[in-house]
């Protein structure tokens, strides 16, 4: 018995030493959350304007863009619960902060990450990266490991890219944001159009409705709480996208926020119908490109300072 247990031993030691020298390098390696975490907290007493919510402002508004000095701490699949949690971590170290762009789209009122299956549940993510405990279950293992939660494979894969200067395993740039050169064709446009507004269709779910606005009202009133003005937008859709879009669904998030904007004395910007924006402002159909970036921020930059003004 003694033989079978040393030479067990011996044989899953090598394995676990690999296993714990991937996990270390894990942690050590760039990471997209990790990389927000520190670019936001270095600048904690000087941003005056953050931008949260979810892809669609992650890649809609570009800081460069604005006058005042401005951090994009957006995030793919990042849901109202998210946005609150690091509102409440971080508004009271942001003396300087006076305003938070934040989104809301047509999935907005009727999605929520941390209920998701597989890469869009962001619950993990947050508890390694930004210390979250919320919604994680103490017993399984990607509360603890990123090996876990990455996968061994993504894990290798990620390392050997890094180290042969393939990947910088960071997507965004200095400011916090995220941009495609690239635009679609009408036709991959009108296709995507289909694809995602399926998508998102089939993922919504208005039981969350009363959750989702509770916690938006929760957002607006943390930030008034320190003199922080929210402006809400809706950043604008690629036609193909919105034929997609449920009347129903898409009436509830506006009229919903525009009555929490009237009610608060906040801005309430809806550009998901503009016709300002054409094909090559667009990244796909939901999301804006680098051009459409920087007209809908120079736009948003103008609302801002009028009200600055």
């Amino acid at each position: 018995m003694r033989s079978i247990i040393i030479r067990f031993a011996l044989f899953a030691l090598p394995i676990i030493l690999l296993l714990g020298g991937l996990e270390y390098l894990q942690r050590e390696l760039p990471h997209d959350y990790k990389q927000k975490r520190e670019l936001l907290e270095a600048g904690l007493g000087d941003w005056e304007c953050l931008v949260l919510g979810s892809s669609h402002s992650y890649l809609a508004v570009n800081p460069e863009y604005l006058d005042l000095k401005s951090f994009n701490l957006a995030y793919t699949a990042q849901t109202f619960t998210f946005d609150y949690f690091l509102l409440e971590k971080y508004l009271e170290q942001m003396p300087s902060l006076k305003y938070i762009i934040y989104p809301i789209s047509y999935p907005s009122y009727g999605s929520e990450a941390y209920l998701f299956d597989g890469i869009y549940n962001k619950t993990y993510y947050f508890k390694h990266f930004f210390g979250s405990n919320a919604f994680t279950k103490w017993y399984e293992p990607e509360n603890y490991s990123l090996v876990s939660l990455l996968t061994v494979k993504r894990s290798v894969d990620r390392s050997m890219r890094y180290f042969k200067g393939q990947d910088t395993l960071v997507e965004f740039n200095k400011d916090g944001w995220y941009f495609w050169d690239d635009s679609m064709t009408t036709a991959q446009l009108i296709n995507n159009g289909i694809q995602s507004g399926t998508y998102h269709n089939q993922f919504y779910d208005e039981s969350l409705h009363s959750h989702n606005v509770a916690l938006l009202d929760s957002i607006i009133s943390v930030c008034k709480k320190f003199d922080v003005i929210p402006v809400l937008v809706s950043t604008p859709m690629h036609k193909s996208y919105q034929k997609e879009m449920k009347k129903s669904r898409y009436d509830f998030m506006v009229n919903t926020t525009d009555s929490l904007a009237r009610v608060n004395d906040i801005p309430y910007l809806n550009l998901t119908e503009s016709p300002d924006y054409e094909r090559a402002d667009f990244m796909d159909a939901n999301h804006l490109g680098k051009e459409g970036a920087r007209k809908f921020t120079s736009y948003l930059n103008g609302v801002i300072m009028n009200i600055e003004n």
